[in-house]
Order: C-alpha cells, then structure tokens, then sequence
C-alpha cells in the first residue's frame, strides 16, 4: 500500500473491458471426458480447456462470491453503484453464504442514512443501527461497553463475515477508526475490522463526511479543508485494509449525450472547461423540452 495513492482507482466497467489493479485469473476449466482425445491425450479425456475470459461485471461477482478481498466500488453519479449492488453484489453474497438465513446472520448491507438504505432495498439498514454504534458518540472504548450490554448486537458482531456499506463517503475517518478498533476488540483480532470483509460503495467526490461546523458560519476555504481531512480515507486503518479500487466506467444516465456526461466528469475533478465543450452542447441543448412559461404561475 506505500507505493499506491490514497485513493487508487483502478478503470472497470460495466459491459466493457476492464483494468483491474490486482491481477486475477479465472481457474482453468475441469478435464471433461470424451470419446477420442488428440496428439499426446489419453483415449475418452478431453485436455484442460482454458475458459473464456470473465466480462467486468461476471469478475466483480465471482470475486465478492468466492474470495475475501475488501472492495472499494467507486464512480461518478448516474454510473449504477446502486444497480451493481442490487442486481450483482447482494445476489453474489446470497449465493455465497448458501441460504437466506445464513446471509441475514453473516452479511451486513448497510448505508451511512436510511434514505441511502431504503433505495438498496429490505436488506439494508443503517450502520448506525446495525452495529449499535448510534451516533458515533464518545470514544471507542464508550462503544464498546454500550454494544457489550446488548446481546442481541453483540452477536450481529460475532456472527458478521461481510458488512456492505453505501454512500461510504460520509463516514469519516474517525468514525472508521472507531469501528474498526470495536470491531478489533469485539473479534479478539488485530486485523482489520477484526478480519471482517468490508465492500464499499460511492464516491469521494460527491457527499462528504458529515461535519461539525455550524452551517451560520457559511462556506469557506478553512472549512472545506476540515471536511477534505475527514475522509475516510485519511483514517490510520485505511492502509491496512487494502481495498481492492473497481470504478464503474460506463454512464448511464447520460447515455444518450456522452458531452454531457464528459463535462460533469470534468466538473467533479474540477477541470477547466473550454469554448468547445459549450459548442458541443448545441444540438443537445435544443433538443431538450422546452420549459413552462413562467407567466403561468403567476408572480
């Protein structure tokens, strides 16, 4: 991890070719039998057929249903973070852990608000509640004696193999490292998250981690630094998690206008626009509907 950025992203897509950071193989498929065999094969054996490649989308479930690698999917708005988890991510968990009972007992599907929960469906709950953490309030040996006094959340802790978090750009960093030193003492593990699988999903570059300052003292640089340094990201644990970066590459909100799309990219990385970008924008602009006449509402 000390040769990697803080927040490697590694190009993957949807139904396109994929970059992945790590290199992964797919397994060779089983010798099958057969009536002949060719050139230096055994009668009735077929040899060990290379299988076809994986496409991004099958990779990214048969990584989350076989393997124990902490995930980070990441990509712009309107790229289907929500949709991979629903439709591939959760399906993939269901699979692995065998039966509906023993995905309710070893998977936590979880987001930082329960507006965020609600659209990634029944499964989903919010961290706070989940993990008996509430707010977040004191240190983490404060948590720790509150989740011990509980018994049914002290078993979710035993029992946890995978929490899934969305919108996991809101949780800071001292969050994170509370979480993962209750996690640590809970498991009796010096791991990270006590040797939890963690799957993150979101983007840095969209909501930040909640803050502290009063929103009367208006916005300013000063303040946007403080929240910048809140990320997860910059939490002491985030090195030893090694999170494995996928980000989603195809939009498809703005599938029908790539300018669109090209220049919210440049806008979320806070690149220039030039004179070009706007001309591109022409026959799009037109072709959208119209809006009411204002005179309609009245004043």
């Amino acid at each position: 991890m000390d040769a990697r950025p803080a927040l490697p992203v590694a190009a993957a897509g949807v139904g396109s070719d994929a970059k992945i950071r790590r290199s992964h193989k797919r397994p060779k498929a089983s010798v099958v039998s057969a009536q002949a065999g060719g050139p230096g094969v055994a009668p009735g054996v077929m040899p060990a057929l290379e299988a076809p490649p994986l496409k991004p989308i099958q990779w990214l479930a048969h990584e989350v249903e076989h393997k124990r690698t902490n995930l980070l999917v990441s990509s712009p708005a309107g790229y289907g973070k929500t949709t991979v988890l629903k439709k591939v991510i959760i399906p993939a968990l269901l699979r692995g852990s065998g039966s509906k009972a023993e995905f309710r007992k070893r998977v936590w599907v979880t987001a930082m608000t329960s507006a965020a929960a609600r659209q990634v469906g029944k499964h989903a709950r919010t961290l706070h509640s989940m993990a008996g953490v509430g707010k977040f309030a004191g240190t983490a040996e404060t948590l720790l004696e509150n989740i011990r006094s509980k018994p049914a959340v002290l078993a979710r802790w035993k029992a946890v193999d995978t929490i899934v978090l969305e919108e996991c750009s809101l949780c800071s960093a001292v969050n994170m490292e509370k979480l993962n030193a209750v996690a640590q003492q809970l498991r009796g593990s010096a791991q990270f998250m006590g040797g939890i699988r963690v799957i993150l999903m979101g983007d840095f570059l969209q909501l930040p981690p909640c803050s502290d300052l009063k929103a009367s003292e208006g916005p300013s640089v000063y303040q946007y630094q403080r929240v910048a340094n809140k990320y997860m990201f910059k939490a002491r644990c985030w090195d030893q998690a090694d999170f494995l970066c996928v980000r989603l590459s195809h939009c498809w909100r703005h599938a029908q206008c790539p300018r669109i799309a090209q220049m919210l990219e440049r806008l979320r990385v806070a690149v220039e626009w030039d004179d070009t970008m706007f001309e591109a924008l022409g026959p799009a602009m037109h072709s959208a509907q119209p809006l009411a006449n204002v005179d309609d509402y009245g004043e």
